[in-house]
């Protein structure tokens, strides 16, 4: 199967910036020490806050609540790294 040459450079430039963003997303969240607004990094965190919710909202007690939310932080690390390793 030929690509056209255009394919293949609209293929490179789409390339290109999901690597940027990774890139982004990957120094915004480990270097910076400050709040960096990365679409990719503010999409991971609303989709596991919004699994949190559901998961939290059947909870009936405290305890059971808490030991869920107490995975959340890790949670949501991992699927960064995950979805970073993705668009890298």
């Amino acid at each position: 199967m030929v690509i056209p040459q255009a394919g293949r450079i609209a293929a490179a430039v789409v390339g290109g910036l999901l690597i940027l963003a990774s890139v982004s997303s990957v120094s915004g969240t480990l270097i910076v020490t400050r709040l960096v607004r990365s679409r990719l990094t503010r999409w991971i965190d609303r989709s596991v806050d919004w699994g949190y919710q559901l998961a939290t909202a059947r909870a009936a007690d405290y305890r059971r609540r808490d030991r869920l939310l107490a995975t959340q932080a890790a949670a949501i690390l991992l699927i960064q790294l995950a979805a970073w390793l993705v668009v890298a």
